[in-house]
């Protein structure tokens, strides 16, 4: 046991562990990362005393460390020339959703599983392809199981559901947003919108940023908004933005949103201000010099 702990080492990526003998051979298929996407090669040559050059399936060889090294295929050795037809054989067992039956079985014991275990239990199959395919899925599995040195133990049913709800809240969040978005582009458009309570909170995020800039709160969502429409992340754009959707007119009072003072009122309101145009009530100064016939004129504010 501590000779293999000497000549072996636990290698991590992305929360996937596997303990990886240093006595590594030619001709054996390897697993390693370039910019998060899985990749497959084989060991072609040694490089120096831990380095090793491996050979991709398009015949480009580059030099790895162990560190990069996060799977090793074991039971037999490969040709550059057959990593896409493994590749193809993996394929058939790449299916996600076993990994639930597989927790439903191994919950009660808690029991933890390396990926060879794992495709016994699925594929009744212990083989290159199988066991590759419960690697991958393991590793990218969020929900039924987690990582502990080279093994894997099942979630607790707690935890699972857990984990499922907050998928299922991203999820409904997205499409939230993609809805938001389409209503977004319909209305520039057509010049105008129809829009949602949800729809409003988000536009006045937008209206705050146009109004108060840098200081306005979570404008995070703002700027995400505009850039998403490919517009510029600043507060004229966000004014521009609201105008083009027929929001605000291209005179908008700033001086009146920042003091943040109602410009939308509801429907009760307005048919009571309307009530009182129609009907006005009686004045009950009676001394009161009536102006109503003459023409009121404003100065504007300078910046204005």
């Amino acid at each position: 046991m501590e000779r293999r702990a000497a000549n072996s080492k636990n290698l991590e990526f992305n929360g996937c562990v596997q303990e990886i003998d240093h006595r590594v051979e030619k001709g054996q298929l390897i697993e390693f990362r370039v910019q998060g996407e899985r990749r497959l090669a084989v060991l072609d040559r040694p490089e120096g005393k831990k380095n090793w050059v491996a050979i991709d399936e398009v015949g480009q060889s580059r030099t790895l460390t162990p560190k990069q090294i996060s799977y090793i295929v074991e039971g037999q050795t490969y040709k550059s020339s057959e990593i896409a037809s493994f590749r193809q054989d993996v394929k058939t067992y790449l299916d996600p959703s076993s990994l639930e039956v597989a927790w439903e079985i191994l919950i009660d014991d808690s029991a933890a599983v390396d990926p060879q275990e794992m495709a016994e239990l699925l594929f009744s199959d212990r083989s290159p392809p199988p066991c590759y395919a419960a690697h991958c899925m393991l590793c990218e599995d969020k929900i039924y199981f987690k990582n502990k040195g080279d093994r894997y133990e099942p979630r607790s049913s707690s935890q699972v559901a857990e984990l499922k709800h907050q998928i299922e809240v991203e999820h409904l969040r997205k499409r939230e947003w993609q809805d938001f978005l389409e209503k977004v582009r319909q209305a520039l458009t057509a010049g105008s919108g129809k829009w949602n309570e949800r729809d409003r909170l988000r536009l006045e995020v937008v209206e705050r940023f146009a109004a108060l800039g840098e200081d306005a709160p979570h404008r995070a969502g703002a700027t995400e908004l505009l850039q998403t429409l490919e517009r510029p992340a600043t507060p004229p754009a966000a004014f521009d933005l609201l105008v083009d959707l027929g929001l605000w007119n291209p005179y908008e009072n700033l001086f009146l949103r920042r003091a943040g003072l109602p410009t939308y009122f509801s429907s009760q309101v307005l048919d009571v201000a309307q009530c009182c145009l129609k009907s006005p009530p009686p004045d009950p100064e009676t001394n009161r010099l009536d102006l109503t016939h003459l023409k009121i004129y404003t100065i504007d504010d300078a910046s204005t």
